[in-house]
This record gives structure tokens, sequence and C-alpha cells, in this order.
């Protein structure tokens, strides 16, 4: 499906939020894979828009590398045909990814806006937002927004994700040294994740985004940067912040760390706005 419009690159990048060069980079690293024209000129179709904040979320807000997001993608890639073998769209003839494909699928359903932000746990605005095609998605926001509209369990009604073990949920090496693991399948607001860090780990410089998050160290050191504020946190040691300070992390010590991480994902992070991200474009380019 897609409604026809295409995309010439400086209009893609003003759109994200990134330079062309980043937007190259990325190309050169796997991560997305345009159209060419006779010229051979890049042509970006709305389905690349997503995919383009998708990645730029991902850079930006939790400082993955660009093979990690490629898993990552791939994995959503596989998902999405498992689904689209199973599940015939309205015949709209409008694209997945623009806001009226997903009006559309609320009409279909006979869903109001307030009936589906009590199945999604979004808000009505939030939700209008994307209908008008004003707002953008996090990974999670959109998925809870798919569920809600494929008609799957509504949040309101999965009031536990049940007995979780360590070492059993989904593992992502997001760079080398840094293990994430998801620790529930409740889609709520929460997101908790045991991060392991090797010695000398960190995070790929000072990022900051909505939300909140929680820090408690299980074992090891971190050295974590909140503004002008150094916090060095041992083991048994805990921190509740704000996302919207800009931070960064490390482990400087010489063994592994171990530490529970909460943060929260609310569906309402523009990311098309350059002002909640301080991560330069040239950092972006460092990763070729």
């Amino acid at each position: 499906m897609t409604d026809g419009r295409i995309f010439a690159i400086a209009e893609v990048a003003k759109t994200i939020g990134v330079s062309t060069g980043t937007i190259r980079a990325w190309e050169e690293q796997g991560l997305l894979s345009p159209l060419r024209d006779e010229q051979n000129r890049r042509m970006y179709t709305a389905d690349d828009l997503v995919r383009l904040r998708t990645i730029r979320w991902w850079r930006r807000v939790r400082q993955v590398n660009a093979a990690a997001i490629r898993a990552i993608l791939d994995e959503e890639d596989g998902a999405r045909a498992e689904s689209e073998s199973t599940w015939s769209a309205p015949a709209t003839g409008e694209e997945e990814t623009d806001g009226a494909y997903y009006r559309g699928l609320r009409k279909a359903a006979g869903l109001t806006l307030r009936e589906v932000s009590a199945r999604s746990g979004l808000s009505v605005s939030f939700i209008s937002s994307i209908e008008r095609g004003v707002g953008a998605m996090s990974p999670t926001s959109k998925a809870r927004l798919t569920s809600a509209l494929m008609g799957n369990p509504p949040v309101d009604v999965q009031p536990h994700s049940g007995t979780h073990s360590a070492g059993t949920g989904r593992v992502l090496q997001v760079a080398p040294g840094i293990q994430y693991e998801w620790l529930s399948e409740l889609n709520g607001l929460l997101e908790p994740q045991l991060v392991t860090l090797a010695p000398g780990a960190a995070s790929e410089g000072t990022y900051q985004h909505d939300g909140e998050e929680f820090l408690f160290v299980l074992e090891g050191r971190m050295r974590l940067w909140l503004g002008s504020d150094v916090l060095v946190l041992s083991q048994q040691d805990s921190t509740h912040f704000s996302s919207h300070v800009a931070h960064r992390w490390a482990n400087d010590a010489a063994t592994t760390t171990r530490a529970l991480w909460i943060t929260t994902e609310r569906g309402v992070w523009n990311m098309s706005s350059t002002s909640q991200h301080p991560v330069t474009d040239a950092h972006d380019n460092h990763k070729k």
C-alpha cells in the first residue's frame, strides 16, 4: 500500500530533524535502502520517513549503535511480514505509516478516539495528533496503538506480566560490553530492564528525552552525569531522575556492573524536534 508521495533527501532531513549527511551515513550502515530515480537521486516514501524516525529514536534517545539498530529493524520487519501474511488491511489505499491509515483502521473498527485511548493507554490528544499527521510515535507507543486498533487485548485487561526469571527475557547487545534484558512483557508505561555493563562500557555521549528513570545498582559501580552533577553509584545504591536532564553514564570500575534500570515511555516524544535531543549530527556521522 502506498499513497504515492515521494520526498527528496533535503525535505526528509528537515522533517526528521537530522542532516542529509546523517541520512546518507545511515544508508551506508545498512539501516535503510531508498529508491533511486533515473538520475540516481534518492527517493523516500512515507514508509521510509517512519523508518528514519525509528532509527533516529534509537540513536539519540537510547544511544544504540548501527549494528544493534539493524537487528531491531530486522526483527520488526520479520514480525510485520508475519502479521501481514495473516491479516488483510482495509482497502483504503493509504500507507500504513500515514496518519490517515490509523484513522481508517479506527473508523473500520467502529471505535472512537476515547475508546482507542482506553484500549491503548495513550491520550486522546496524542492519538488525534497521529491521525492528523502532526505527531510522531516511539516504538512502544506505535505497538500499543496498533495492538488497540487490531483488536488485541487492551492494556487495562492485562493486570500483570506474570513471574519473570532473570536470563529468560528478550536480550539485546546494544553495543560491545552493553547488554539489555527486558524484564516484563506487560504493555504498560514502565520499561524495566536488567543492564549489564562490562568494564569501560559507557553511553555514546550526553542525551535527554521525555519521561523518568530509576536506576538501582545490583553489583559493581556506575558513574552517572546529570546536568552539572556527578553521581557514583555502588552496589545497593539507587537514584530516580527526570530524563529531561541531560545525562550520560559509564562503568568506570574494573568489574562488570549489573543494574535494574526502569524508564517510562509515554508515547509523547516528538522525534522531529531537535530541541529535546542535543546529540549532534556530527556524532551520528562518526558511527559510519
